[in-house]
């Protein structure tokens, strides 16, 4: 079960009524690294343009969630990395995008 569903569980058997959660690892990644991730993973040739016109120079340059209010009310943790996150969603498009391979579970 992934990190987001077993969080959702928790918090609808154990979560506090008007209470926010943060369903978050607390770690903070920058979005180039996680592209950079992809990209070792890609099976072709990508090519990265930037578009000047969708870069918002005002968004805030780090945003990290804290997960200890939901960890402390339902015991949840992530514990899934990032990393296997970003390969398992290539691996659903791969399937997705081609008949002839299985659907990953």
């Amino acid at each position: 079960m992934r990190d987001t569903v077993r969080a959702y569980r928790l918090l609808a058997s154990h979560g506090r009524p008007d209470r926010p959660y943060n369903v978050c690892s607390g770690r903070a990644y920058r979005v180039g690294d996680l592209l950079e991730i992809l990209l070792g993973r890609a099976r072709a040739t990508v090519r990265v343009a930037p578009d000047p016109a969708r870069m918002r120079p005002h968004d805030n340059p780090r945003v990290v969630g804290n997960p200890n209010r939901i960890a402390a009310d339902t015991g949840w943790r992530a514990e899934i990395p990032i990393e296997r996150t970003l390969t398992d969603l290539l691996d659903y498009w791969r399937a997705a995008l081609d008949p002839a391979q299985p659907r990953p579970a």
